[in-house]
């Protein structure tokens, strides 16, 4: 699961002395990140990280999911990142989902995430928060994958990725 779905606490140390912390981070900038050029740093320049505080993980699963042309190719044609957490009888309380290589950061795709709380994880839950993920991922065109064909394979791949705990 990513942090962004931990409520992860990061903390980090200025040029002055003092520290700063951040809960729920991993949002695009919010939370005083900053984007410099093609990525993205959550830690403001002139700061260090100093500590990263991961909540209890009981009830969370996560699954992480990577297309590509061949095993010695590191980077993904698309991945998929998926963190849900569920309660004791199984129902989704809460969900992330996120896309690699569809921009130069990862995609959150909330719809997706929220169109799978408060339900069981289903075949037709799936295929709906597949759908919601689709719906906004565009590829990049760094690899020989037609962006059609690499923008057809996300509703799939999240489908995989989700299919891990239920459906």
């Amino acid at each position: 699961r990513s942090l962004r779905d931990l409520d992860t606490i990061i903390k980090a140390a200025g040029d002055g002395g003092f520290t700063v912390e951040w809960t729920t981070l991993i949002r695009g900038v919010e939370g005083g990140g900053a984007k410099i050029g093609n990525s993205m740093t959550f830690v403001p320049s002139g700061e260090l990280l100093t500590a990263v505080h991961l909540p209890d993980a009981t009830g969370w699963r996560s699954s992480y999911w990577k297309l590509r042309r061949r095993g010695s190719f590191d980077f993904p044609v698309l991945s998929v990142a998926a963190a849900l957490h569920f309660s004791t009888d199984q129902t989704v309380t809460a969900a992330g989902i996120a896309l690699g290589a569809v921009s130069s950061c990862p995609v959150v795709v909330d719809p997706a995430g929220a169109a799978l709380v408060g339900g069981s994880l289903t075949d037709e839950a799936i295929a709906t928060a597949a759908d919601l993920a689709a719906h906004p991922a565009r590829p990049m065109d760094n690899t020989d994958f037609s962006l059609i064909c690499a923008k057809g394979m996300v509703g799939g791949l999240v489908c995989h990725a989700l299919g891990e705990w239920g459906g």
